[in-house]
C-alpha cells in the first residue's frame, strides 16, 4: 500500500510539471520588424474623394505615438483631425470641409508603432485628390547651420507659401500669421521634401515648430529662402535649396 502511495505521489509530481512547462513556452526571437500597412479604406490614391476619413490597416496590432504632432497633413486643416486605434489599424477623421480640387497627403512620421515591442514604423503616406486629378509634383532641399555649413540636426518644420502671396510688407509676418499651403518635415540629415503639390513658385521657410502650430515664433531658430519651382519626382540635387538656419 506504501509503494503504491509513493508511485501516485511521484506520478503526480511529474504530471504537474509536465503541464508547467506547457505553460511557459520558451520564447522565439524578439520582434525587431515594424509595422507594415496592408491595405486601406477608402484606396490610397483615390480621386474625387468626398469621405471625412479614412482606415489604415497594418500587418500586426499597432499603437499611435503623439499621433496629433507626428502625423502632418498637407495643405493643413484648421482643425486637427481626430486619430483613434481601431482593430490592427488606425482610423483618422476631421470635420473640416476640403477644399475641392485639391490633393491632400498624410504622412505618418514616427506616428504608429507595433502594440507588443514599439518598433516604429519610420513613415508611411495616404494621399487623395477631392478633384478628378492628382498634383504628382514635388519641391525638395536641405537644412544646414548658418554658422558651421553642417546639416542641422534637429527636426524643423518646413511650411511652403505660393510666392504670390507675398508682398514688400508681408515677407516677415506671413509666416507667424498665416497658415501655409504645405507643410512637411526635415529628417535626422537635414533633408526635406513637398511630395503631390501642384506646379508654381513657392517661398519655404523652415523652423523648430515647439508647440507644433505652424506659426513661426520671435525667438524659434528659422531660415528663409528665395522663391524655388516645384518639380518632377526626379529632381537635380544641384538645385535643390539649402535653408540656412539661424537663432535669434
Amino acid at each position: 500500500m506504501r509503494h503504491s502511495s509513493v508511485f501516485l505521489l511521484s506520478l503526480f509530481v511529474v504530471l504537474a510539471s509536465s503541464c508547467a512547462k506547457q505553460g511557459y513556452p520558451s520564447g522565439g526571437p524578439r520582434d525587431v520588424q515594424p509595422p507594415v500597412a496592408v491595405g486601406s479604406k477608402p484606396a490610397n490614391a483615390l480621386r474625387n474623394f468626398d469621405r471625412q476619413g479614412f482606415y489604415v490597416e497594418f500587418d500586426e496590432y499597432v499603437v499611435l505615438k503623439n499621433a496629433n504632432e507626428n502625423v502632418l497633413v498637407s495643405p493643413p486643416l484648421k482643425q486637427k483631425p481626430e486619430y483613434t486605434v481601431k482593430g490592427k489599424g488606425v482610423q483618422v477623421s476631421w470635420t473640416d470641409t476640403l477644399q475641392p480640387n485639391t490633393t491632400y497627403l498624410f504622412q505618418f512620421k514616427d506616428a504608429v508603432a507595433d502594440f507588443t515591442e514599439g518598433n516604429l514604423m519610420p513613415s508611411f503616406e495616404y494621399v487623395f485628390s477631392t478633384g478628378p486629378g492628382m498634383d504628382t509634383l514635388m519641391l525638395a532641399g536641405s537644412t544646414a547651420d548658418a554658422r558651421s555649413g553642417k546639416p542641422w540636426a534637429e527636426s524643423l518644420s518646413v511650411l511652403a507659401y505660393r510666392a504670390e502671396r507675398f508682398t514688400a510688407d508681408s515677407t516677415d509676418t506671413i509666416a507667424r500669421f498665416a497658415r501655409p499651403d504645405y507643410v512637411t518635415r526635415t529628417d535626422r540629415q537635414g533633408r526635406f521634401a513637398f511630395h503631390y503639390i501642384p506646379a508654381g513658385r513657392y517661398r519655404l521657410v523652415a523652423f523648430d515648430d515647439k508647440n507644433r502650430d505652424l506659426r513661426l515664433g520671435l525667438a524659434e531658430a528659422a531660415a528663409w529662402d528665395t522663391a524655388f519651382f516645384a518639380a518632377d519626382s526626379v529632381v537635380d540635387s544641384s538645385a535643390m535649396p539649402t535653408l540656412r538656419v539661424s537663432v535669434p
